[in-house]
């Protein structure tokens, strides 16, 4: 804004400077001067309509980042309202205060000698102090230096801040003619321009040309093609099975999406699964021998792991669920590898990327048997809080059998692994875990007088313990317990030797195992078949309670009472056809509890039974990964490989979910703020014709020139990048209004000839050249050393930066397409009115 502001304002006080040496008079030194105030008012009214409508429309292009919600809204948010506070700051300071010095320091006086020369030596000594001890410029995440010594960077910077302020006390009015850099611009903007109003439809040929290949390579050539295959279907053809058609949805397949860009925390977040049926010395052991393997990974510094969950109800995590923080070395340490070339030679060497390092820590701790899940601290606790899960996208299945529904995850386990970009991959099973029932045989009880309530006492007190005094520590109070030490508690033969005390005598006690009601064990010989076979023809239920001894001989352990599943034979028969169990005999179990099998935990959404389905994605964007797995399962399904259970029902959830819902909202509140920048445009110039210019110069090839940027870098669509399209929606209007408004003025005398028409085109061109590439320049310049950065944050910064770098240098494009395009209208319009004026002056036909 102050550009504009400032370039307009000088513009006119040349003006008024060469009419005063026409006139043979001084160009007035004093601000207070009237002559120099009408000045300023006058280039301040000629831009201020354009500077306010360009800055209303940059505040609308971050309106619809307002509406997100959720992650999405609460990370962006902040950014849109700090860009809003300050567009309206910058408003503010290009309307009022820039007009205010412009009138202070563009006239021309001149410090007196001895305070230039005092103020520049000032200045000189603070550089020179400044940088006497050089100038170190990092690379390679501070790797090492570029180091310019200080005997070097100390006097150079000394001149150059000296000689700044020296320029600045004696700055002078220069015409444009007169700068080299300016006569420079003109000049080749003269020509450039010049050309391009000679060969008007090739210029616009080739803006829809550059148009066409950024949407093919953002969007895709199967997005844009979907209506001609939907006109094709209608007509009866198939525009899919056309050669053309499959090359070009071949060679643009368009960006991959995601929902965020993959963040470096500096750390990791290991998360394993364990089975259900492992306990807590197993799962102990498989933490402590994965922590210590861990530490083996040269870019690990620190290693902490946590089993199960903490004195918390915010962490319902079981004892087989293992959470290591892993803390990595800072960048600058970690070590290097070699870069061999294509003859197998070192060519260099390069630290490992963060891709690499995932890829060690999970070889290091691959255990059989575990499931593994890689992510980061923030970034894993920010996904369980919104989606309970712990991995990025999950496949939820919903039901009223939790067996049922796990045992489809396991089955679709397999198949969605073997999508591309698909990582750990783990169905949850929750089921399978042993539970020791104690169930009461009420004849032995009361063959010894002890009811139920005693014999329950009794174990309460043996694995629970019995509170026998409290701990005070300040207010906090702690019970004393007194129960089995932990190597009985995990024996199945001393939980049945538990004493039960006899009530009424002085002494004695009854083992639990005279109390119980035994189960019994079956020996089954198999004919045809193997234990693991007969295993699946069992119910869900009862698989657990099969214990294979031999390749044909298996035990079965039912609870008292529970009968034979049907299908087991009394005795072998000649005439039985295929693979079958025969019943070889049964015995009391002499461990006398009851082991059943159930779930570890259970999860339910609306009222439903759920199971996951957890993955995460690498290498390829989340909704591809979603997609492709998404068609595998179908696929399957169709191929009676799955079968859905009953009434069961399933959805992805996690980032993928989250990234449809922003797309869903941002796609009607952009149409919206384009609508309302479209009308502000229009109140702003009062002419549709400018307005249609404006917007068609600039929409197509800016976003296009956005697109390319972030394909060249090979980022995905993510929400971030969302956002910079937004930023790039809200500036890529300036220079369009900037130079349709000048137009406008040009144009407010209407020509009467085709010269006369690009002179006029070329005089405002000319006039809002050098504003329009400063502008531009210093967005640029602010925003390319983002492509650089390597510090935390880098991560959402740069694809943010991206369509804006991108968009702003196509944009460079609408200073000769606006101009271009507004020429042709003209000439169009006044090839009609003399097409017109012939045909009226025409004598009638006889």
């Amino acid at each position: 804004m102050g550009i504009i502001m400032t370039e307009n304002i000088l513009q006119h006080l040349l003006a008024l400077q060469a009419r005063l040496q026409a006139e043979g008079l001084e160009m007035p030194r004093s601000p207070t001067d009237g002559r120099i105030t009408a000045a300023v008012i006058s280039g301040a009214r000629e831009v201020a309509p354009a500077i306010m409508t360009a800055s209303c429309t940059t505040i609308i292009g971050f309106l619809p980042i307002f509406a997100l919600d959720e992650q999405a809204g609460r990370l962006f948010t902040p950014l849109a309202l700090t860009k809003t506070l300050a567009i309206t700051g910058s408003v503010l300071f290009g309307v009022l205060l820039v007009p205010l010095l412009c009138r202070l320091l563009l006239t021309p006086w001149r410090l007196p000698r001895t305070i230039g020369l005092a103020t520049a030596g000032l200045a000189a000594g603070f550089a020179f102090a400044w940088y006497l001890d050089g100038i170190a410029i990092p690379f390679d995440h501070q790797r090492w230096s570029v180091v310019i010594p200080g005997f070097i960077a100390a006097p150079l910077m000394s001149l150059l801040g000296g000689a700044l302020v020296w320029r600045l006390g004696r700055e002078r009015l220069t015409p444009v003619e007169e700068n080299p850099v300016s006569a420079l611009v003109h000049t080749a903007y003269r020509g450039m321009l010049g050309w391009v109003l000679e060969h008007q439809e090739l210029f616009i040929a080739g803006c829809l040309l550059i148009g066409l290949v950024g949407y093919l390579v953002g969007l895709g050539y199967p997005a844009l093609a979907a209506p001609l295959r939907r006109a094709a279907v209608v007509m009866g053809g198939d525009l899919t099975a056309t050669l053309p058609d499959r090359l070009l949805s071949r060679a643009f397949p368009g960006l991959g999406e995601s929902f965020l860009p993959p963040l470096d925390e500096g750390s990791l977040l290991y998360m394993p699964s364990i089975l259900s049926q492992g306990g807590l010395t197993e799962s102990l052991r498989i933490m402590r021998e994965q922590n210590r393997q861990i530490r083996g990974v040269p870019e690990v510094a620190q290693v902490m792991g946590k089993l199960g969950r903490a004195e918390t109800a915010l962490d319902p995590a079981p004892i087989t669920m293992v959470e290591t923080t892993i803390t990595l070395k800072p960048l600058a340490d970690w070590p290097v590898c070699e870069i061999l070339d294509a003859r197998g030679k070192v060519s260099g060497y390069r630290p490992h990327t963060l891709s690499e390092v995932r890829a060690a820590v999970l070889s290091a701790a691959d255990i059989p048997g575990v499931a593994p899940s890689l992510l980061q601290p923030i970034e894993t606790r920010v996904v369980m809080l919104s989606t309970g899960i712990k991995s990025i996208i999950a496949l939820a299945l919903s039901g009223d059998d939790a067996a049922e529904l796990e045992r489809f995850a396991v089955a679709a386990e397999p198949i969605i692994a073997a999508v591309s970009g698909a990582v750990d991959v783990s169905a949850q099973r929750e089921g399978g875990k042993s539970y020791a029932e104690v169930r009461l045989d009420r004849v032995r009880m009361a063959r010894f007088g002890i009811d139920a309530e005693t014999v329950m006492a009794a174990v309460e007190g043996a694995l629970g313990g019995v509170p026998m005094a409290w701990s005070v520590e300040g207010n906090q109070r702690y019970g004393v317990r007194l129960r089995y030490a932990r190597e009985r508690r995990d024996d199945p033969d001393e939980l049945a030797l538990v004493q039960v005390p006899v009530p009424g005598a002085r002494h004695g006690s009854i083992p639990l195992l005279n109390l119980v009601d035994a189960p019994i064990i079956y020996r089954l010989d198999l004919h045809g078949l193997s234990p693991d076979q007969y295993r699946q023809r069992l119910p869900a239920t009862l698989q657990g309670c099969l214990t294979p001894v031999s390749a044909t001989r298996a035990e079965l352990t039912l609870p008292a009472g529970t009968p034979l599943p049907a299908g087991i034979l009394e005795r072998a028969e000649r005439d039985t056809k295929g693979a079958y169990a025969v019943l070889a005999g049964s015995a009391i179990d002499q461990h006398g509890l009851t082991w059943t099998s159930g779930p570890m935990s259970i999860h339910s959404v609306d009222g439903r039974l759920v199971s996951y389905l957890l993955l995460n994605t690498r290498g390829r964007p989340e909704v591809e990964v979603v997609e492709a797995a998404d068609r595998a399962l179908q696929q399957a399904l169709h191929d009676h490989r799955l079968v859905l259970p009953s009434g069961a029902t399933y959805q992805w959830i996690g980032r993928y979910q989250q990234q449809l819902h922003a797309d869903a909202i941002l796609r009607v509140v952009v149409a919206l703020s384009l609508a309302v920048m479209i009308l502000l445009i229009y109140l702003g110039t009062r002419r549709w014709l400018t307005t249609a210019v404006i917007v068609g110069c600039n929409v197509p090839v800016t976003v296009a020139g956005g697109f390319l940027a972030v394909a060249c870098w090979g980022a995905d669509l993510t929400t971030a990048v969302t956002v910079g399209f937004l930023a790039l929606l809200g500036v890529m209007f300036n220079d369009g209004i900037v130079m349709g408004v000048y137009l406008d003025a040009q144009f407010a005398q209407p020509p009467r000839s085709v010269p006369e028409v690009r002179s006029k085109v070329l005089a405002a061109g000319l006039r809002r050249i050098r504003p329009a590439l400063m502008t531009n320049l210093c967005t640029l310049a602010g925003l390319i050393p983002l492509l650089w950065a390597d510090g935390r944050g880098a991560d959402v910064m740069q694809p943010m930066a991206l369509p804006c770098i991108g968009g702003m240098l196509i944009d460079l494009i609408s200073l000769f397409s606006v101009p271009c395009l507004y020429c042709l209208v003209w000439e169009r319009r006044l090839e009609r009115a003399g097409a017109v004026a012939v045909h009226a002056a025409a004598p009638p036909p006889a």
